[in-house]
């Protein structure tokens, strides 16, 4: 865990057009919930949130400044983006105690895609992450899928995915990650990392995609 703090502010402003005017602010609407704390409407400076993904990631501990609070330890649960211009428009804040394990979504990194594809398989996606037990500090930012060695009528699930030590997988071990079939050229994709399903945002009526 680093020392890392974020500041979140007390959000006054909730609704649809208000949550948009706080963006037109330079703010991003948010909420904080978890350990033995009530759900709180809260908001961020856009840089802070930005630099802090931009040397963190999604998936690191840090400690939160939040109103009256004693400052406490959380990570990022959950982030919505504007499907069009990619803009972060709501960030879910997560209260942790680094002593209780939690439930978290990693996301599955696929390595050695090259090696299959230049022999013309097609891989087929199916999850792109995986759920999985740790104390928050163990919380990797991602679990690799080697395929490198991997041939037509191959497939991996979640059950094969090596996991650090500390994390224990949640998600159902017979779950297909991904498999490889033959012939082709085109990179058929279901819910890949880099390109994530897009819901219905919650604020702002912002059509939001969650990673």
């Amino acid at each position: 865990m680093s020392d890392t703090r974020i500041k979140l502010e007390k959000r006054d402003l909730v609704g649809g057009g208000k949550a948009k005017r706080l963006r037109r602010n330079g703010y991003i609407p948010a909420v904080i919930y978890g350990q033995d704390m009530t759900a709180s409407p809260a908001q961020i400076k856009l840089p802070d949130i930005k630099q802090f993904l931009a040397h963190h990631g999604k998936n690191s501990i840090f400690t939160v400044e939040f109103a009256a609070e004693n400052d406490f330890s959380a990570l990022i649960k959950d982030i919505q983006y504007d499907p069009v211009k990619k803009d972060i428009v709501h960030v879910d804040f997560q209260k942790v105690s680094l002593t209780e394990k939690i439930h978290y979504e990693v996301p599955v990194k696929v390595i050695g895609k090259g090696n299959v594809e230049k022999d013309g398989n097609v891989i087929v996606y199916q999850l792109d992450s995986v759920a999985v037990e740790c104390l928050p500090q163990d919380i990797p930012s991602y679990i690799e899928a080697d395929i490198s060695n991997m041939t037509a009528g191959h497939s991996v699930t979640a059950g094969q995915l090596k996991l650090p030590p500390g994390v224990k997988l949640i998600t159902d071990p017979n779950s297909v990650i991904l498999s490889i079939t033959g012939g082709g050229k085109l990179d058929v994709q279901v819910n890949k990392v880099d390109e994530p399903v897009v819901p219905v945002g919650e604020e702002g009526n912002v059509q939001a995609e969650r990673v």
